[in-house]
This record gives C-alpha cells, sequence and structure tokens, in this order.
C-alpha cells in the first residue's frame, strides 16, 4: 500500500515547524549527512514532537499523531520519509531568504513558534481553494464573452493552479484569506501598489489571484509549498516557480526540453508487445512522458472506466505531475501550430474509442480464443485499421494479409495479461483497455510526428508547464524536493 499523502505531508509540516520553533536547523552528521537523531524514534522523545503536534498552530485536520508516528515509524525503507521531512525543512531554513520577505525570515529565525502549519485546513487552504474556484468561474466567464482574450488553457482543477500541500501562513494571513474567500467586501481594503482590493471580484482574472497570492508570499504573510520525497543527504533542493515573469521559461530553457523519441514498444513483432499499453515520448536526458489508460477492467467493481493521463517520468523519488485526458486537446489548443490536431483527441473522441473499444473486446472474445469471425466482421472497422497501421507504422509489424493481421490479434488474446483471466467478461474489458491506451498513444505520436519540429517541441513543452503547474495561468508557489525532480 502506497503511503498516505495526507500523513507524509502531515510529518513535513511537523518538522517544518519543529525548525521554526527551535530557529535554526537540524543538526546532521559530518560525515554521514544524516539527521541528528539520526532515528525516528529518538528525535520524536528528545524533541518532544508529540506536544508540538498538538499546538493548536500545527492545523491538521484529519490527520492523528498516531498517524503521523506510524508512518515514520513503520517506513518501508526505515527513517526515508523522517531523513526527507528533515532535509526539506532544513534546505528551505537555509533559501527561505530568497523566496520569501524578511518578516518570514525574521519570525522563523527566531525560536518559537509564530507561524501555523496549514495541511487540509480551512482558514488557509480552504480559503485558497474557495478562492479559486470563484476565480475560475470568473474567468471562464470572461472567456465565454470574450473567447478571443483566451490565450491560455484555464487550469482545470486546483492542483493544476497551485499543487502546494502545506502552508506557512501568519495569522494576519488566515484572516485576509478567509475575509476574500467569503466573496463578500473587505474592510480595510487589501492594499496592492497604488490599487486597492475589496472583494474577489477585484482579482478579475488568475493574473490578479496570483499577484494576491504573490503580495502575501512578499509581505512575509504566506508561504507555499510543494513536497517530493528527498531521502538522500545533500540531495535536496527548493525551486521558486511563477514568482516573476519567465522564470518557468528560464528553467526549461536550461534543460533542453523537446520531443526527442518515441517508445511505442520494446519488443517489435513479438508477443511481448502487448505486455504494456502505455506509450513514452522521451523530452529530456532524464525525463519522458508517460500515456496511459488509468481507468479500471471493472473485474472487481463490475464497471469499466476509462482515463486517460499523462505523467512526467524521471524523478528518482516521486512522478512530478500529471494531466487527464480532457487537458490534452486543450493544451494542443493553445500551442501555436498545433491546433489542427486537437479535434483528433477530444473528450468526445476519446468516449467513442472506449465504447468502440468495448465492443471489439466482446466481439474477439466470444466463441473462445480461436474465433476469428470477429475479425471478418470489424476488419475493415475504423479503429481495427488504425491499430493495425500503428503497429506496422511504429512498432516495426510487417502486417499485409488478413491472415497476419488476425494472427495478430490472437497475440493480443493470447497475451499473460488476458489469458490468465478467467471470465470472458474480465478477458473483453481487458482487451478494450489495451485496443483504448495503445490507439490513442499511438494516434498521439503519429500526429506529433506529422508537426514541424519546433511545434512539436513547443507542444511538449507545454505539456511539461501544465502538467507540473507552470502553465501561464498556474499560481507562485515553491516547490522541494529531491534534486532529480522536475
Amino acid at each position: 500500500m502506497a503511503d498516505s499523502p495526507k500523513a507524509t505531508e502531515t510529518a513535513q509540516a511537523l518538522m517544518c515547524a519543529y525548525v521554526d520553533k527551535i530557529g535554526k536547523k537540524v543538526p546532521v552528521n559530518n560525515v554521514t549527512g544524516l539527521p541528528i537523531p539520526e532515528h525516528w524514534s529518538d528525535a520524536k522523545r528528545k524533541w518532544n514532537l508529540e506536544t508540538l503536534f498538538t499546538n493548536t498552530k500545527i492545523d491538521t485536520p484529519g490527520v492523528s499523531w498516531k498517524m503521523v508516528d506510524d508512518l515514520l515509524t513503520n517506513d518501508k525503507i526505515p527513517n526515508s520519509w523522517y531523513h526527507s521531512s528533515v532535509f526539506i525543512a532544513n534546505k528551505v531554513f537555509d533559501t527561505i531568504n530568497d523566496f520569501a520577505g524578511p518578516k518570514l525570515l525574521r519570525e522563523i529565525s527566531s525560536p518559537g513558534l509564530d507561524l501555523f502549519y496549514a495541511r487540509g485546513d480551512n482558514d488557509v487552504m480552504g480559503s485558497i481553494t474557495e478562492l479559486f474556484k470563484l476565480v475560475k468561474t470568473q474567468t471562464l466567464d470572461k472567456n465565454k464573452k470574450n473567447p478571443d482574450v483566451q490565450s491560455s488553457i484555464v487550469p482545470g482543477d486546483l492542483n493544476k493552479w497551485s499543487p502546494a500541500d502545506i502552508y506557512y501562513a501568519t495569522e494576519n494571513a488566515k484572516k485576509i484569506l478567509r475575509d476574500f474567500a467569503k466573496g463578500k467586501e473587505v474592510n480595510p481594503p487589501f492594499k496592492m501598489g497604488k490599487n486597492e482590493l475589496t472583494s474577489v471580484n477585484d482579482f478579475g482574472d488568475f493574473s490578479g489571484l496570483n499577484s494576491f497570492i504573490k503580495k502575501l508570499i512578499d509581505d512575509g504573510e504566506l508561504f507555499p509549498l510543494s513536497l517530493k520525497k528527498s531521502p538522500t543527504p545533500g540531495k535536496t533542493k527548493v525551486s521558486a516557480l511563477n514568482f516573476k515573469p519567465g522564470d518557468v521559461d528560464e528553467y526549461f530553457s536550461k534543460k533542453d526540453i523537446g520531443f526527442k523519441s518515441f517508445r511505442f514498444t520494446d519488443h517489435p513483432g513479438k508477443q511481448k508487445f502487448f505486455d504494456a499499453a502505455d506509450v513514452l515520448i522521451t523530452v529530456s536526458d532524464s525525463h519522458k512522458l508517460q500515456f496511459r489508460d488509468k481507468g479500471s477492467s471493472g473485474s472487481k467493481t463490475g464497471v469499466v472506466t476509462f482515463s486517460y493521463q499523462a505523467i512526467i517520468m524521471g524523478g528518482k523519488q516521486s512522478l512530478d505531475g500529471s494531466f487527464g485526458g480532457a487537458s490534452l486537446p486543450e493544451i494542443m489548443k493553445y500551442t501555436t501550430g498545433a491546433k489542427k490536431v486537437a479535434s483528433d483527441f477530444s473528450l468526445e473522441k476519446q468516449k467513442q474509442l472506449a465504447s468502440q473499444a468495448l465492443i471489439l473486446g466482446q466481439e474477439m472474445v466470444k466463441g473462445g480464443k480461436y474465433n476469428l469471425r470477429w475479425y471478418e466482421t470489424y476488419k475493415s472497422d475504423s479503429q481495427v485499421t488504425e491499430f493495425v497501421k500503428y503497429a506496422n507504422d511504429l512498432a516495426g509489424f510487417n502486417l499485409l494479409s488478413d491472415l497476419d493481421k488476425q494472427e495478430f490479434f490472437q497475440m493480443l488474446y493470447e497475451s499473460p495479461k488476458v489469458a490468465k483471466l478467467k471470465t470472458e467478461r474480465e478477458q473483453s474489458r481487458r482487451i478494450a483497455q489495451f485496443l483504448y491506451a495503445k490507439l490513442l498513444g499511438g494516434r498521439l505520436i503519429t500526429r506529433m510526428n506529422e508537426l514541424g519540429t519546433k511545434t512539436r517541441d513547443l507542444l511538449v513543452l507545454n505539456m511539461l508547464k501544465y502538467a507540473g503547474s507552470r502553465s501561464t495561468l498556474a499560481g507562485p508557489h515553491l516547490k522541494a524536493g529531491d534534486t532529480s525532480t522536475f
């Protein structure tokens, strides 16, 4: 079972609060680089962390001390989450002067717990969630009335605007956020240079909301922190994202981002082609975009689902971001030169492909594995012919005759992930999952290969920006994690 994000994020909030309480970094061993004490069991007693956890300034509803203690005590890699929490807290302490106003620096570097450390609370994260919803509605209404003004994909959810997992916040920040989240007039007004904001309506759109959050950060009132695991000594970094114009583009320019290569299969012409339904696009020396279906075959619930998804891969400790199938055509739509292929990936067409894949899967397994009648009926089906094309063009097959194609699909039926299933219903749904995901992946690679090099590279860049919450409309936040993180 995967570690609970609630517990890991709360453990991080606790350790950041402890560093704030003592006003200095946790000491580390000069030789090993590991925290002193090295083990969670010793640290929690020596630092009296259970008492600190119950402090009202650590606001993590739904997460108990027992949940945090169990996570850190029973860590699959002993002490890895404890070490990660210490390393990130220490790194933030080292670098906070680079990212936040002097007020926050003074409060953290002075002994005593002055700030609130929030994870899933109502005052900070609840208010920010409400502000996001209100501004998103305003933005969509504005775009609907004036379609020509929209130049970037609107964040689909809170995480695509800001992936912050915990917040440092002052009492004043909590009040300001609460007041604006209520949607009523704020008195006194919030000053931003020569402007005064009296309600969320004054934000206008995401640019206004982002400026508001950045002002709170600059004033030392708020510190949004996105977390990725970082358990290795000397391998922790903190990056500021969307803090100033051009910082994201500058970051990516140093990484040589683009459409480098693709993997449709590692085993052309062999049955192992059917072992993996995903496709991979290499985007840098160390990172890839994985496209897959994360739905369910319905073997347990009885309800089959399809859900196309892109994931940034390459971080040694964790994934670095993702986006769903509904966002794919939207990213294309707002990428210069790529709009012409967006309609091929519309959510409506994705649903049509899923529906037809289910029909094909059902027909393929009727009558047992040697049933070829389905092929005679469906061999001219657009989904079948498109799938065969990608098998030939992208995987190195040479499927020319009807017999070649029949034998090819027979290999899918006999593949381990299908053959091991006991019922025709399970088998048909597994086949459908494979057809759907691999066909969409093949279509994506093919369409991207048809684009010019510059357009293709720009599309990859925009995919990465959106998946990593770094798009034009994304909010300012800090990201802490292993140096391999994207």
